[in-house]
């Protein structure tokens, strides 16, 4: 199938910006995890914010006076983040972030399973779960499958999300898939 080798070729280049980009952030990060659903979270949240401020035109240095409480531990995050924006685009980062939110909460759940329904990590946990579906839309999106295709492989419950983020990402593009993919997450682990 013709329209299946150019989805390989649009993914494989996204792959490929995305690990270079995902290899510049993880420098130095350790192997094993001391992270909670909860702290996979937040830091990707952070991120991400910080991605769509970035998105909206806001230095970082604006960033900075608004987060008086800011540790140096973020503000190096949040460096990064800018950082591999500028070099590497916007689109590549989101997808960096996201990428690596799923593999700490994939870390997080092989080193302690699922949270018990009275852990406060529980409601991080399943937001965790519903970032990576929307991620893996987005990818799909990016990946140029067609509506059919996509809405054949997703669960019905979750038909009306998929529907939806393809008609953003058809109306608005990738960038505007990825910023209502982050205020989801933001609204989840606010519940």
């Amino acid at each position: 199938m013709q329209c299946s080798a150019i989805a390989r070729h649009y993914l494989t280049t996204f792959f490929s910006v995305a690990l270079l980009a995902f290899s510049c952030l993880t420098q130095g990060a350790s192997s094993t995890t001391t992270q909670t659903f909860q702290t996979c979270g937040i830091i990707a949240s952070e991120l991400l914010t910080s991605a769509q401020l970035f998105q909206k035109g806001i230095p970082l240095t604006t960033l900075y006076d608004s987060l008086p409480a800011l540790t140096p531990a973020g503000k190096k995050r949040l460096d990064a983040t800018y950082k591999q924006i500028q070099e590497n685009g916007l689109i590549a980062t989101y997808s960096v972030i996201n990428s690596r939110f799923a593999k700490c909460a994939k870390s997080v759940f092989a080193e302690r399973g699922k949270p018990s329904h009275t852990s406060p990590d529980l409601l991080f946990y399943y937001c965790a779960g519903e970032n990576k579906l929307r991620y893996e839309y987005i990818l799909a999106l990016y990946a140029n499958v067609e509506r059919k295709e996509l809405l054949a492989k997703v669960h019905k419950s979750k038909l009306k999300l998929a529907s939806f983020m393809y008609d953003l990402n058809e109306n608005e593009g990738t960038l505007a898939t990825f910023d209502f993919s982050a205020t989801e997450l933001k609204k989840c682990m606010n519940r």
